[in-house]
């Protein structure tokens, strides 16, 4: 009984208790801060949800304007062979096509 009474270590505090009462008071402020934080961002108008539908218009609207540019790439491409055609008919037109100079011209393209 001596023995076990020599190794008696007496503490006035709990180490562990100690380490979790630490341990959950920084990871409260890290709470508080992060919630005042995020309530700042709110005041000043940078919402998530906003950002985030934002982003969704905006990719909505680049899959449409590229859709538009691909339309009027192929306008464009189809004028441009129109106007080679006819700026030299005579290079297209052959003795089997006799009737290819008395096409009209094709009226002008417009884009807009």
């Amino acid at each position: 009984m001596a023995d076990l009474l020599g190794k008696l270590v007496v503490r006035s505090h709990a180490p562990k208790r100690r380490a979790v009462r630490l341990a959950s008071s920084v990871l409260l402020a890290l709470v508080v801060i992060y919630g005042a934080f995020e309530l700042g961002r709110y005041d000043a108008g940078f919402r998530v949800v906003d950002s985030v539908r934002g982003a969704l218009s905006a990719s909505t609207r680049i899959r449409r304007l590229e859709a538009e540019n691909n339309r009027q790439r192929e306008q464009l491409e189809a004028a441009e062979v129109t106007r080679r055609v006819w700026s030299n008919p005579s290079r297209w037109c052959t003795s089997r096509f006799s009737k290819c100079k008395s096409y009209p011209k094709p009226r002008q393209v417009s884009f807009g």
